[in-house]
């Protein structure tokens, strides 16, 4: 059998990878590991830490630059934290953390603009 070959475009502002498939146009929204990367390169190359938490519940990365210790849960656009995600955001943001839940590479260029990185 011959494996055909799948061609793709991702437009980066609009979080969306369109490519043709059997004489079709597959259109899929952006999967949050992109989002993930544009965050890990930007606080990296300001000279921050973005460690990845493993935990279930817990935020996907704990960002660590210029002295603030910020947790951040990241979805795809659209996306919204699950319950237990809710809980330990919750229990997070009581103890006096700063947590963010950022949906998409959007939010994600915009919350890294208000950090001036």
């Amino acid at each position: 059998m011959k494996k055909k070959e799948i061609r793709g475009k991702y437009m980066e502002k609009s979080g969306i990878f369109a490519y043709t498939h059997a004489r079709k146009t597959v259109v899929r929204k952006e999967r949050e590991a992109v989002a993930e990367d544009l965050l890990k390169r930007r606080v990296e190359a300001a000279g921050g830490l973005c460690l990845k938490f493993g935990t279930n519940g817990m935020p996907d990365r704990i960002v660590i630059l210029r002295g603030r210790v910020t947790f951040i849960e990241l979805k795809r656009p659209g996306g919204v934290p699950r319950p237990d995600q809710l809980y330990c955001i919750d229990k997070l943001q009581r103890a006096g953390a700063d947590v963010r839940a950022l949906a998409g590479s959007d939010e994600v260029r915009r919350w890294c603009d208000e950090q001036d990185i």
